[in-house]
């Protein structure tokens, strides 16, 4: 989970890690269309993540 797609995101890829962009920090939604890569789930702060998620597992 990070808020940086640059470190957080695509660390966490290379990792083999399911990854969660918030976007109440760096990320701007809108520069998202300029990376070869996506976080598995995008949201605007970590009050919308709702544990457990079905898909993490």
């Amino acid at each position: 989970m990070g808020d940086t797609m640059e470190t957080d995101i695509i660390g966490g890829i290379y990792m083999g890690f399911k990854t969660i962009l918030v976007l109440s920090g760096i990320a701007d939604e809108k520069e998202l269309v300029k990376y070869g890569y996506r976080p598995h789930l995008i949201v605007d702060s970590v009050e919308q993540i709702r544990f457990p998620l079905a898909w993490w597992q």
